[in-house]
């Protein structure tokens, strides 16, 4: 899962599972298959997703092909190696760092502000969320983080669909819509009765002048 959600997250990165293929074949995982995938560098990343999965059911690895539930895998572990001191915070957070741009299918809590405020400090300009970040707490700010997000799969579940969101607090219209055409209806019948009338006037009048001459 970890790999697969590597696979998903770096989109740009055509190697990713080749590469894991690599790593596990050096690890003393061989199989026809997974020589197969290590050997897909020139194969679209569609092909070598479809060979993965063949993989992993000859490994019986349990993998979900489940982006969001790849996503938060990936993402999971890099926080225990960052903790653990595995990995660079600052190299982690860079591996996470597309998702503060595409919020559409996974949110991790926290992820946009640092990244607004990281710009901002790499710009020398004053930090908007996290008011203790500076050039030497950097490495420790992004370490909390780590510690601390949270990971929301149904994003667009909680967000309101409103282009303005104050929108989502407006009461709801007095009317609904199949009313309002109702209404709509009412008011065309309306106004060609009034203009069939005003017809039959002009026609009588015109005619009661022709009678009187």
């Amino acid at each position: 899962m970890i790999a697969l959600g590597k696979f998903y997250l770096h989109r740009w990165d055509k190697h990713v599972l080749v590469d894991w293929a690599e790593s596990m074949i050096a690890k003393g995982h061989a199989s026809d298959s997974m020589h197969f995938l290590s050997a897909m560098r020139g194969d679209s990343r569609e092909f070598q997703l479809e060979q993965f999965l063949e993989v992993c059911q000859d490994q019986n690895l349990v993998v979900y092909d489940v982006e969001e539930l790849a996503l938060e895998a990936y993402i999971s572990d890099l926080r225990k190696r960052v903790i653990a001191g595995e990995i660079e915070p600052e190299a982690a957070f860079a591996q996470v760092r597309p998702l503060a741009y595409d919020e559409e299918i996974i949110m991790v809590s926290g992820l946009d502000e640092l990244d607004q405020d990281l710009n901002l400090l790499d710009s020398a300009q004053p930090v908007f969320y996290n008011k203790d970040l500076t050039p030497e707490t950097r490495e420790e700010v992004i370490r909390r983080f780590f510690r601390e997000f949270t990971v929301d799969t149904e994003p667009s579940a909680q967000r309101p669909t409103f282009e303005n969101e104050d929108a989502a607090n407006m009461p709801p219209p007095f009317f609904d819509e199949n009313m309002l055409k109702q209404i709509e209806m009412a008011a065309i019948v309306f106004v060609s009765l009034i203009f069939v009338v005003w017809i039959l006037l002009f026609l009588l009048t015109v005619i009661g002048g022709f009678t009187a001459i």
